[in-house]
């Protein structure tokens, strides 16, 4: 976005920045629909999984742990935030 906006005439980065404002547009769309959920639903397990897993691919390490640490507390069990959880503990 840098590069067009000192240069707009550097049409090599215009393509770039489609797939970058699409991505960054379905993930805020993704994430507030995620927070309508748990606010009303807190236990969700679905919409907390979906929100460790997005804050775990965007490298948010910490919030990733916390979210998965409560889909544990909602299901021991679940596999899935288990195995990302010792993941990230690993680091």
């Amino acid at each position: 976005k840098e590069v067009v906006y000192i240069d707009p005439t550097y049409f090599v980065a215009h393509p770039t920045l489609g797939p970058i404002h699409s991505y960054i547009n379905i993930i805020t769309v993704v994430l507030d629909d995620i927070s309508k959920q748990l606010n009303s639903d807190p236990n969700n397990l679905k919409a907390n999984l979906t929100l460790a897993k997005i804050y775990h691919a965007q490298g948010f390490t910490g919030k990733a742990a916390n979210v998965y640490r409560k889909v544990l507390s909602i299901n021991p069990n679940d596999r899935e935030a288990k195995k990302n959880l010792a993941q990230l503990e690993k680091r």
